[in-house]
């Protein structure tokens, strides 16, 4: 891709000259998402049935 490294110099230099800014915009997302993960319950039994998938699926690896 023409200009991928240029774009990633760009991207660290905007950062590293708002650094303030961006950091206190993802403590505030953070902030944010847990906030909204803590509202939303998910009906009875989803989260045991999908713990349980989660330990079918490591059970399979080899």
């Amino acid at each position: 891709m023409i200009g991928s490294l240029e774009l990633v110099y760009g991207t660290i230099t905007y950062y590293l000259a708002h650094k303030d800014q961006i950091d206190s915009y993802l403590a505030d997302q953070e902030k944010l998402w847990e906030k909204m993960h803590a509202e939303q319950s998910l009906p009875p039994g989803v989260k045991e049935r999908l713990e349980q998938a989660r330990r079918d699926i490591a059970t399979r690896r080899p």
